[in-house]
């Protein structure tokens, strides 16, 4: 078995602006060519950029409006995933991970990302609102099979 490493090299594609919170693509192109292949790809990752503090948590066990629980994992400084975007009972093909980042005190963003109902994926109208007794997480979640209500949690 051959196993190709090559380096990264700058991107061929970024428009990361670090003074405006949010996701941004970035696109890495290589070429590998190791004696028996030679070939060239494009690989993209989103990339947040977020003004929170690196010891702000907001990950925990919430509870949604309906009495459904999802967990919410830190990945890093304003990186967070769910596994039930949308507070869904009952069904586990609405059971995955979405990627979230929060953007400012009172805003979290939802980007595009891949749906096992279909299609793509986000949220919009999304908020956070924290204080001394709640932390609260509302979205309206836009993909298939969710429908338009305002879905809101609350962490435990």
């Amino acid at each position: 078995m051959i196993l190709d490493s090559v380096p990264l090299s700058a991107p061929v594609s970024n428009n990361v602006d670090l003074t405006t919170p949010g996701f941004y693509s970035v696109t890495w192109e290589f070429t590998n060519s190791n004696g028996v292949l030679s070939y060239t790809t494009q690989k993209s990752r989103l990339i947040l950029v977020t003004p929170v503090d690196p010891a702000d948590d907001i990950s925990g066990v919430y509870t949604r409006t309906n009495g459904v629980e999802v967990n919410v994992v830190k990945h890093g400084t304003g990186l967070y995933t769910t596994d039930n975007v949308g507070g869904v009972a009952g069904n586990d093909a609405y059971i995955f991970d979405v990627y979230f980042g929060v953007t400012g005190p009172t805003t979290i963003e939802v980007p595009d990302q891949p749906n096992p109902l279909g299609g793509l994926v986000h949220c919009e109208n999304a908020t956070l609102t924290m204080d001394a007794t709640d932390t609260t997480i509302k979205w309206v979640v836009i993909g298939s099979g969710f429908g338009t209500a305002l879905r809101t949690f609350h962490r435990n």
